[in-house]
């Protein structure tokens, strides 16, 4: 009899009708199923399974290592593997900070914008407050914008 492998391989090249005659011979069922490429997959994956079982030396050798497993903490069966790489540190955003009191300008459809930055790291603009720069970005051209794009403070198509 043929290896595994080559009975496998040989699906390939069986029509639908040799597909469902092969299907009774591995599961002792008759299908309806017309479907090649499925029919392959299940064959395949039934004859595989199928396998005779180990020699007694084989055994051992699996034997062996699973006690070699179980004595191993999970971190140690794949070293490498990237969910037992060491952790880096999680680092904190850099925050950009203006300084209290700052004046920021921009000229707007023909009207001077002028926001003054609190010493909460909130903003004023028109007697109101806003908590970003794009909060005040929006209400002044009705649209989302990155705020300290929008004031100039970070370069268009760049990191700063």
């Amino acid at each position: 009899m043929a290896s595994i492998a080559a009975q496998v391989a040989a699906l390939q090249t069986m029509t639908i009708d040799q597909l469902q005659a092969r299907w009774k011979e591995v599961f002792g069922e008759e299908t309806r199923q017309r479907h090649r490429q499925h029919l392959i997959k299940r064959l395949a994956r039934q004859m595989q399974d199928d396998r005779p079982g180990l020699t007694a030396e084989e055994e051992a050798k699996v034997d062996r290592y699973r006690a070699m497993l179980k004595q191993m903490p999970p971190e140690k069966w794949f070293p490498g593997a990237r969910h037992n790489r060491p952790k880096r540190p999680a680092s904190t955003p850099k925050r950009r900070s203006l300084m209290p009191g700052s004046v920021l300008t921009r000229v707007w459809d023909g009207a001077e914008i002028a926001v003054t930055v609190r010493e909460d790291g909130r903003f004023d603009y028109a007697g109101r407050t806003y908590r970003s720069l794009s909060a005040v970005a929006k209400e002044v051209t009705g649209t989302t914008w990155n705020g300290w794009r929008f004031f100039g403070l970070a370069p268009i198509g760049g990191k700063r």
